[in-house]
């Protein structure tokens, strides 16, 4: 079985180094992503090793939850897709991949 594991390198780049490679590729239209990450006063999310994003891109808004997956393996119940008293905000797809 194929477990899917994300890598991610992220650097920290001055103004002349992103302006380089910025004009160094053939952006035809650039969007502007905005991320607002959340956590308690006392890092508790941080703590469990995971972060709660959402990510704005246009007009819309891509909510992300990260937790290790042996977390997710082994201590939340299934997560039933389904909407309660606010009919008016469908769950996204997304969600729907544990039943």
């Amino acid at each position: 079985m194929y477990d899917n594991i994300e890598r991610e390198l992220k650097l920290l780049v001055d103004e002349k180094v992103y302006n380089e490679l910025l004009h160094s590729y053939d952006f035809h239209n650039p969007i502007t992503q905005t991320n607002t990450y959340f956590d308690t006063d006392n890092q508790d999310v941080k703590k469990q090793h995971g972060a709660v994003r959402i990510r704005t891109i246009q007009d819309k808004k891509i909510f992300t939850l990260k937790i290790p997956s042996s977390v997710l393996k082994t201590t939340y119940p299934p997560i039933r897709c389904t909407t309660s008293a606010t009919d008016a905000v469908p769950i996204p797809k997304p969600l729907c991949f544990v039943e």
